[in-house]
């Protein structure tokens, strides 16, 4: 091991030796003992050294330390030309100060936190430690083992701040200071400020400990809580003026020393105290760490945080006023949080923290109905556990609740929401809720959010979780099966909604996708949940068992419980259920010798399905004994490809791929198999050594029909250096074979390039493709490129000589492979800049792509996209926006061509230029109105974005000191006088009936619950008497000016008018489904709105024409309103309503099934024949739900009427019924149906 700072104060220094490090260290050694170093030379050279370069940023001078991490690097560069057997290096450094000496050409690394399993070793290795220094005579495992449990526990599962918990436990320093505290004060404290007080507390106390250890204390001595006082301004400063969380030494000796100055310490003895601390952090422990030479940090940046909280509220009169300036800058958020709590959990002033909350919730300003930030933050403090009187938590969760920001889903809220699911809300929360919403819960984030706040209180929150069992299959349901499962309830029908988190809630962001998810976790992991789906394993219905598999696949950590039963079942007489718990165990890496025996013995056995499935877990990782390597050798001759296969992976996994598994790997590559070629190939490449066979066997494989087998078998032999000439050979053969395919050689030679095998062969047959005479060559060859990326020079250049090609297409993909380009070079720029002048849209799309991607330095950038922004095209415009977001000066110019987007027709453009104002410096004065205008855009996406531009500049212009802007127009509530009773919130003004029908759908999309069902109404009144101008105005409200223009001159005629509606409307939701498909959040949250604000008079017609670009969750939304919907059977809307119940019945509740059954039977008995034949064909869509006499009957019902219905129509409709359900016929029913001789159904068929 080499420490940097010593070498470089012996050889980097102006006057130094200049050796190399090698070199010194070769002295130094030779000097401590002769022979040594030379010794020690000769094995570096030959490759059996491993050399540690220490400490890299230690070095405090920054020229001495360039020049050191220079000699270091040249090491490095000449240890890895020794090849693979060369020396091996490794040099660490901290993170601050190493970018400005960084090392080129090793692979980097961060030492990364601690994962679960090793907290849980530390914390065992922790407790077992401290046992042995107590009692060194006599330590007590089992006294260990008991304490670490308990901080274990405390950590894991006793707080409900565990989420701060963990975060500390992942740091080993923070996990000691956990220890530490629960050893000292018998147990980690409830509240997260109370936690930072203690860890403070025992921090401090070491800290003062350490500035003695080295020596008589340096300036004077403070008790701990001075000490914290002290701190607070420090931390406050490095708060506003350091974001890095690091800062210079002597600056932080000078803001200490003027504090106790200012306290009457006299100057001296206030530096020489404020060096001590320092001095103190950097040899042994404290409250700050050296984090480079002489540059000083808080151990944890929450340290920083509770200080700078302490500081901003512990002797504010007002911590309101005190706050305000900090609300919503996303630096402070933890200071606010944290000085609430403060507050009422350190302090005791309960009261103060209540007006804190209680004024916060009550501010509002313009951004407030769309973004509900002061709303939000009083529920995320509160989420805390903020010591305030439960009415203070009551109003803040029912303000969450009938937010409607939340209801839109805006995160902020939903979170707020969320956290505050540990708290006891009560049942008026959950009440208030469903009465309010019934089944009108919109978002699933918002569902899930009132779920967890459910949770709480079980009784009240039974009907919410009733409701959430009824969205099948999502998260929806699965966390309402948890909340059910937590609550008791452990029947069939929950466990069957209870499954595994989606992927897309996992990659969801936010503390309600998060809580979401660990409910599920926590409920799949409990031991009565899973020893019911370990029996569930043995159901007579399939799905059951294959649903209680992959649950308990995917559960994570099997409990012991759950353990014992599946090894029981491994000794079951049924083959499948054995093989299914072996499965299960060796996917969890228990009991693994048990599994690994019953898993042999049926791959041994009769049952081939078995013997494959076996097969593949045996290959999985895991334990793999003697008695398994016998069975795979002999499945190498199995006449089953994929049987052989496995035996391969399992030989290979062991290390014991002897010849004959090389052979037979060999001989797969020859097969017509070639998904499992690759990986043949891989393991093949593994194998060491190769043998002679399978080199013969390859070789014989490069003149094979097959070109797959070819390149493979030439990639193993390169790999290994054997036959090389022959394998390059065949290479090149298939480079320039004429009967490979255009995209098919190019990938070959991309490939090739990549791995570093005929280059200039690869390069060479790439760049004939790309230049080809042929269109269609050129076309394959540059899509090939474009999907894989440019591999060298030579292709790059023939990418370049394609953008001039005639074909739209052919320059597009040119310009999309050179967007992936890191440096485009100036022939590039320069032939892509004249692509901006395109003809093509898509060209001329791609071709800002390429130029501006990934943040890349033009030359005149901002002038060349003000231009761009004023492009014909959207799609030119809004990739101009984006490439505008990452320019970092802005010119006004550009913020005004910006500007003048927020007034484009496309709302996706409005949207994109709002979004990318918020990356401007400051908002010019024409902006801002323009934004503000947009808070009221028909589009709610635009209105959010314009939102969230307006607050990022509101808050960088209060957090540069300034006041609010004007047009925020902030509005705080009255303040209370002390021992006042809290007002009652005024009720909000009654709205104004619309007067106009466009204005009635508006206020319909926008209500939510009992308010949007009376809006509803409100539509549906005005809709009869509309008269086409009105219509004209919903047609533009809703964006279809086409069904406008469409529309007769008059238009007045009632029918058209509804025709011009249904299409627009219907156009509107294909509209929105066809964002939501691209991920447009917003378009899934508006085309469930549309849904549920449509009139019942043009409902049945809107959704039978977009149902199938409907999304899931408008498909349940439709399913509701259906069910809702009043219904006679002798309306003229009847027929139409019938002809959805069936397309709609897949997917309802029981309960629903049984409501619209009940109308298509009523309707049967219609008096319009038209009705009577639509509710025969509704009838035929539920035959597959129906069982027993309900099912005979309706049959009966159907046939019945296609043989005496009392009009050809009827006969026509139950014979068409039939027809469409034929195959789900009983034979007896089938028998019945031949019978009869339907002419009608003869006609059908």
């Amino acid at each position: 091991m080499l420490p940097i700072a010593e070498y470089a104060k012996a050889c980097c220094n102006a006057d130094g030796q200049g050796l190399s490090p090698v070199e010194y260290l070769e002295q130094e050694h030779e000097r401590r003992a002769g022979g040594l170093g030379k010794l020690l030379r000769q094995r570096i050279d030959e490759g059996e050294a491993f050399l540690l370069f220490d400490g890299l940023d230690e070095v405090p001078n920054t020229e001495v330390r360039l020049r050191a991490a220079r000699n270091v690097e040249a090491t490095l560069r000449a240890c890895a030309e020794q090849g693979a057997t060369g020396t091996r290096c490794l040099v660490t450094s901290r993170v601050y100060g190493y970018e400005l000496c960084r090392l080129r050409g090793p692979e980097h690394f961060e030492l990364a936190p601690f994962e679960e399993p090793q907290i849980r070793r530390f914390i065992e290795g922790w407790a077992w430690v401290l046992e042995r220094s107590l009692r060194p005579k006599a330590p007590r495992r089992a006294e260990a083992e008991k304490e670490a449990e308990e901080l274990r526990r405390a950590i894991f599962d006793g707080a409900v701040h565990r989420e701060t918990l963990q975060s500390f436990a992942r740091n080993p320093l923070l996990l000691t200071i956990l220890a530490l505290v629960q050893r000292q004060w018998g147990g980690l404290p409830d509240l997260r400020a109370q936690l930072y007080e203690v860890a403070l507390k025992t921090l401090v106390g070491t800290w003062n400990r350490a500035r003695g250890l080295a020596g008589p204390i340096e300036g004077i001595e403070l008790p701990d809580e001075r000490t914290m006082q002290l701190w607070e301004p420090v931390a406050l400063w490095m708060h506003r003026e350091y974001p890095g969380g690091t800062a210079p030494r002597e600056e932080i000796v000078d803001r200490l020393a003027d504090k106790l100055t200012a306290e009457g310490t006299e100057r001296a003895a206030a530096l020489a105290t404020a060096e001590s601390y320092l001095d103190a952090a950097a040899r042994w422990a404290g409250l700050l760490l050296e984090r480079g030479p002489n540059a000083f940090g808080f151990l944890h940046q929450t340290f920083q945080e509770y200080l700078a909280a302490r500081a901003l509220v512990r002797v504010a009169p007002d911590p309101y006023e005190a706050l305000k300036g900090f609300f919503f800058a996303p630096r402070w958020r933890e200071v606010v949080l944290l000085a609430a709590g403060y507050l009422g959990a350190v302090q005791g002033r309960t009261e103060d923290a209540t007006r804190l909350v209680d004024r916060i919730r009550g501010t509002s300003d313009v951004l407030e109905p769309l973004l509900g930030r002061h709303l939000a933050l009083a529920g995320t403090i509160l989420s805390d556990r903020v010591p305030v009187p439960p009415r203070c938590v009551e109003e803040t969760a029912l303000a969450l609740v009938t937010s409607q920001a939340g209801a839109d889903g805006v995160l902020l809220v939903l979170d707020a929401l969320a956290g505050m699911a540990s708290l006891s809300l009560g049942g008026r929360v959950v009440d208030e809720t469903t009465e309010r919403f019934g089944a009108y819960i919109l978002s699933w984030e918002f569902r899930c959010a009132l779920l967890l706040v459910a949770s709480e209180d079980p009784k009240s929150a039974r009907a919410l979780i009733d409701l959430g069992l009824r969205y099948q299959g999502d998260d929806v349901h699965s966390l309402a099966a948890a909340l059910a499962v937590h609550s008791g309830d452990l029947s069939q029908e929950v466990l069957q909604g209870l499954r595994l988190p989606s992927p897309f809630l996992r990659a969801s962001i936010g503390r309600c996708a998060e809580r979401t998810e660990r409910a599920i976790r926590d409920a799949l992991a409990r031991a009565d949940v899973q020893d019911v789906l370990v029996h569930q394993l043995a159901d007579e219905s399939e799905m059951v068992r294959l649903h209680a598999e992959a649950t308990l696949a995917g559960a994570g950590a099997l409990g012991e419980e759950a353990q014992q039963a599946l090894v029981g079942l491994l000794r079951d007489d049924s083959a499948e259920l054995r093989w299914t718990a072996a499965a299960l165990l060796r996917r969890a890496r228990v009991h693994e010798e048990e599994t690994e025996r019953t898993l042999v013995e049926l791959l041994t056995g009769d049952n081939d399905q078995m013997r494959h499935q076996a097969a593949r877990i045996l290959s999985l990782p895991g334990h793999l004994g003697e008695e398994t390597l016998p069975v795979a050798e002999e499945m190498l001759s199995d006449e089953s490809p994929e049987m052989r296969y496995q035996a391969a992976r399992i030989l290979s996994r062991a290390g014991a791929l002897g010849e004959e598994a090389q052979c037979m790997l060999v001989h797969l590559l020859s097969e017509e198999s070639p998904a499992l070629h690759a990986d043949a190939a891989r393991m093949l490449s593994r194998a060491a050594p190769l043998a002679d066979r399978a080199q013969r066997a390859l070789v014989g494989l490069l003149s094979h029909e097959s070109r797959e087998a070819r390149y493979r078998a030439a990639q193993v032999l390169l790999h290994f250096g054997k036959h090389v000439t022959e394998a390059q050979n065949a290479l090149m053969d298939l480079l320039s074979e004429e009967s490979v395919g255009v995209m098919s050689r190019c990938y070959v030679a991309i490939a090739l390039a990549r791995a570093g095998i005929l280059v200039d062969a690869a390069e060479r047959t790439l760049h004939g493709l790309l230049t080809h005479d042929a269109p269609d060559v050129r076309s394959q060859a540059v899509e090939a490129v474009s999907q894989t990326g440019v591999p060298g020079d030579n292709a790059r250049g023939a990418l370049i000589g394609l953008l001039p090609d005639g074909s739209a297409k052919v320059r597009a993909l040119a310009a999309e492979a050179l967007s992936r380009v890191d440096a485009l070079g100036s022939d590039a720029e320069s032939a892509l800049r004249s692509l901006l002048s395109d003809e093509s849209p898509g060209v001329r799309r791609q071709a800002v792509a390429a130029l501006f991607g990934a943040g890349k330095p033009v030359d005149g950038a901002q002038g060349v996209l003000v231009e761009l922004l004023s492009d014909d095209s959207a799609e030119v415009r809004a990739e101009a926006a984006e490439a505008a977001a990452r320019v970092s000066v802005w010119r006004p110019e550009t913020q005004r061509a910006l500007a003048a987007l927020l007034s484009a027709e496309s709302s996706s453009v409005r949207s994109l230029a709002a979004s990318t104002l918020s990356h401007v410096g400051a908002l010019e004065a024409e902006t801002q109105p323009a934004l503000v205008g947009l808070l009221s855009d028909k589009d709610p996406m635009v209105r959010y974005r314009a939102a969230e531009t307006l607050a990022r500049h509101a808050e960088q212009q209060v957090a540069e000191g300034g006041p609010p802007p004007a047009w925020l127009d902030t509005r705080e509530p009255p303040r209370r006088v002390e021992g006042e009773p809290p007002r009652r919130q005024p009720r909000p003004p009654r709205t104004k009936k619309p007067d106009t029908l466009a204005a009635a759908l508006d206020e319909a999309l926008r209500a939510k619950g009992k308010a949007r069902e009376r809006a509803v109404r409100a539509v549906e009144a005005r809709l009869r008497p509309a008269t086409g101008q009105e219509v004209r105005e919903v047609l533009a409200w809703l964006g279809q000016p086409s069904v406008a223009a469409a529309m007769p001159s008059g238009g007045e005629e009632h029918g058209e008018l509804r025709r011009a509606l249904v299409e627009a409307l219907t156009q509107r939701l294909r509209e929105l489904a066809s964002r939501r498909q691209e991920g447009d959040r917003s378009a899934a949250e508006e085309e469930q709105s549309l849904v549920d604000a449509l009139p019942a008079l043009l409902f049945a017609e809107v959704i039978d024409a977009a149902l199938d670009d409907l999304g899931a969750e408008a498909v349940a939304r439709c399913r509701t309103r259906l069910v809702a919907l009043p219904f006679n059977a002798n309306d003229a809307e009847a027929a139409r309503l019938l002809g959805l119940y069936a397309a709609l019945a897949e997917g309802a509740s029981a309960k629903e099934r049984t409501v619209l059954l009940r109308r298509v039977r009523q309707a049967c008995e219609a008096d319009a024949p038209t009705v009577r034949s639509a509710a025969l064909e509704g009838l035929a869509g539920f035959l597959s739900w129906l069982k027993g006499t309900d099912r005979n009957r309706a049959f009966d019902l159907i046939l019945t009427s296609a043989t005496a219905g009392d009009s050809d129509d009827v006969r026509r409709a139950a014979a068409r019924a039939l027809h469409l359900v034929r195959s789900s016929l009983t034979a007896d029913e089938r028998q019945a149906v031949t019978k009869a001789k339907l002419p009608a159904l003869a006609e059908l068929v």
